[in-house]
């Protein structure tokens, strides 16, 4: 028990100042410490489970991180992002790619990745022509899923301890945002800005399981608001991109997104 205590005080040192656990967390029973590392992040004490995290990494306890990772995503857990955020910025990524879907890894390492809409199967890309704002209007493409034309990349930034990301387009080098003004739905429509001085540019990340694929609700911080899909097409099979002015988190095989490789 004196080696696990080190090993225990050495971890908290250098990733969490000093925090203070139980030294138990290392040898107690997988369904305690499940429990533990669980409530430990859906709390939002983030530091005090990136602690125990790292020792249970340390002790080749893997599985339990995978179990508390995959109830988080089963219970649609927004801190599961700020979790994954938090090891990925400190001495976790190895923790990141081994333990969590890859989609936390592609989104987290800035990859270029592609968002397709689960109803739908439609790939969010901003249009050609600009506004006399020089904002594109954002759809859900009919036909392409291979272009630059639907590649994005998530750029993370930490405030008020959550995680949040501004997200850029890689064919317009734009910024995914939602509108000021709402339609008679209350709904934002989505564009992309060169600038991402707002709110309204920056967006948070709530996973879920539909048919044991990982798929992500992105909420914009402005406005609360889930990103989906218009029911109109248009004369190409596109169909716009809103804020849906609505309570979605019990629906996300309507309001969720894949994110896979571009």
């Amino acid at each position: 028990m004196k080696t696990l205590a080190i090993f225990s005080l050495c971890v908290l040192a250098v990733s969490a100042g000093l925090i203070d656990i139980d030294i138990d967390i290392l040898s107690a029973p997988t369904n305690v410490e499940v429990d533990r590392l669980y409530n430990s992040i859906v709390t939002g004490d983030i530091d005090r489970a990136v602690a125990q995290t790292l020792a249970l990494e340390g002790l080749s306890r893997g599985a339990i991180i995978e179990d508390v990772v995959d109830r988080l995503i089963r219970e649609k857990k927004r801190n599961t992002f700020d979790y994954a955020y938090k090891l990925w910025s400190s001495d976790g990524q190895d923790i990141v790619t081994q333990h969590f879907p890859i989609q936390f890894r592609l989104i987290l390492a800035e990859n270029h990745v592609k968002l397709i809409n689960k109803r739908d199967n439609l790939a969010i890309k901003l249009g050609a022509a600009v506004d006399h704002e020089n904002d594109r209007t954002a759809f859900g493409d009919a036909n392409d899923k291979t272009t630059d034309n639907v590649g994005w990349r998530f750029v993370h930034l930490w405030d008020n301890k959550k995680v949040y990301f501004k997200i850029i387009s890689i064919a317009r080098n734009q910024f995914l945002k939602l509108g000021s003004a709402a339609d008679d739905a209350g709904d934002h429509t989505a564009y992309g800005d060169n600038k991402a001085n707002t709110f309204r540019h920056q967006w948070y990340l709530q996973p879920a399981f539909v048919e044991k694929e990982v798929v992500f609700i992105v909420y914009n911080r402005e406005f609360n608001q889930a990103l989906k899909l218009g029911r109109a097409v248009d004369s190409d099979g596109d169909r716009n991109v809103y804020g849906h002015n609505g309570d979605v988190s019990g629906s996300p095989e309507l309001f969720g997104f894949t994110v896979s490789p571009l």
